[in-house]
């Protein structure tokens, strides 16, 4: 027995920003049940542009349809923030984390099966999220009968945009990174990437969390034992490590520590736990880590909430930009000095002004949703038609390459300036229209 179904919602979407996007509707919804399998999933389209939409897969045996909306909207924003012509989307599986290898590729060919028609068409474009890979991604789209597209590790891009974040936020706040204590849920690899990031930065972590447990030293945990014992014992690490270890994994937000990063599931600072969090910066890996009310009122106190889709943008732009050829020493350096400015700017803007971080950047988003994407393609269309006629050109295809990586870094770099002109010249009026003052 199986069924599908796809479930339009019949309110209007409720999101503060994205309103003006090119085919934005209420999210659309598509369930797949298949119970002689154990398959129960879904698909998000949030948005759509030029008939497609991106987002990652999450796999976990407690998924819900509304976190799923939530991270689809996300998705939206992200793409939106950085000009991308991409609709925003996210799909989940519930599937028990026992599962055995067997099972779980049954389920994922069911997945593609149901979900053929979507993939077929790039309405919906896969790829990796929490409990889901590259491998994964790849036995979905063989079952939809797919070309399967290569999957990037998006995951250290990610981390360095988290980092970069942290560092702008401490420079605007005066605070040195290298005496600060920092507590990170979640060390999978965004979190076990950012963690050596901000340890070469002088920081030291204090404590971590898997869905095994969670440990916790002030005098610091060392990383690269860590990440070692993570190669061998996966989430269970927190019980090989040898000390630290904390009788309830919950209780690691509430401890001491200057920047707290969620790495790890959605809404994790909520209302129960908001007056507890003792962290100065809270800098997401994750996408939707917090409930507008835990931000505000952690705002309210002074706390400086990063908003997750600008601290993990890393895992769009950061791939984008390697994958177009450029070397990973150019991409960390662009996204520690530009992106980092770009961030500073806005933390900057946003504390003179007093408004919550995530209303500036998602009126950004919202800003450039009704932008003209031409300029970021112009020379993707020059390439299309000039290549065939300079195909047998030794010398161009020997410098190709670099011409690809030097176009798809202006191409970024014009973003972020364009994205920081937005706050200098009749933004805030624009903001006080959209009622978010």
């Amino acid at each position: 027995m199986w069924y599908q179904g796809s479930i339009m919602n019949s309110s209007p979407h409720k999101s503060k920003g994205i309103t003006n996007m090119v085919e934005k509707t209420p999210p659309v919804v598509h369930e797949f049940v298949e119970r002689d399998v154990g398959l129960h999933a879904y698909i998000v389209i949030d948005s759509i542009q030029n008939g497609q939409s991106c987002g990652g897969l999450r796999i976990s045996d407690d998924v819900t349809l509304e976190e799923i909306k939530s991270l689809a909207s996300s998705m939206t924003r992200k793409y939106c923030f950085l000009q991308r012509t991409m609709g925003g989307a996210k799909a989940g599986i519930i599937l028990p984390n026992s599962s055995s290898k067997e099972h779980r590729a049954q389920v994922l060919e069911a997945f593609g099966r149901n979900a053929a028609e979507l993939l077929k068409n790039k309405t919906y474009i896969p790829w990796t999220d929490l409990g889901s890979n590259s491998e994964n991604i790849a036995i979905i789209m063989k079952s939809a009968g797919c070309d399967c597209h290569r999957i990037s590790d998006s995951s250290y891009f990610t981390a360095l945009t988290v980092v970069s974040a942290i560092k702008a936020a401490c420079e605007i706040r005066n605070i040195d990174l290298s005496g600060c204590s920092v507590i990170i849920e979640g060390f999978g690899n965004v979190g076990m990437h950012t963690a050596s990031e901000l340890v070469k930065w002088g920081a030291t972590i204090v404590g971590i969390s898997t869905i095994a447990g969670a440990l916790f030293d002030t005098n610091g945990l060392d990383i690269k034992k860590l990440i070692g014992l993570q190669k061998t014992f996966n989430d269970d690490i927190i019980h090989h490590y040898g000390k630290g270890v904390l009788e309830r994994k919950e209780q690691l937000l509430e401890l001491n520590a200057d920047i707290l990063v969620p790495c790890a599931r959605t809404w994790s600072i909520n209302t129960t736990n908001m007056k507890n969090i003792k962290a100065k910066i809270i800098a997401p890996g994750a996408n939707v880590p917090m409930t507008k009310e835990a931000e505000a009122y952690l705002h309210q106190h002074g706390v400086l909430c990063l908003p997750d889709f600008l601290c993990n943008l890393g895992g769009v732009f950061g791939t984008s930009l390697y994958d177009n050829r450029n070397s990973l020493p150019t991409v960390h350096r662009f996204i520690m000095n530009e992106f980092g400015a770009m961030t500073k700017e806005i933390l900057r803007w946003s504390a003179q002004k007093n408004l919550l971080l995530s209303d500036v950047a998602e009126a950004i988003a919202e800003e450039n949703c009704t932008r003209i994407h031409h300029q970021m393609h112009s020379w993707f269309w020059r390439k299309k038609y000039l290549l065939p006629f300079l195909s047998g050109n030794v010398v161009v295809q020997k410098f190709l390459p670099r011409f690809d990586a030097w176009v798809s870094l202006r191409a970024q770099r014009r973003i972020f300036v364009e994205n920081m002109r937005l706050m200098q010249t009749g933004f805030l009026d624009y903001l006080l229209l959209s009622g978010r003052n």
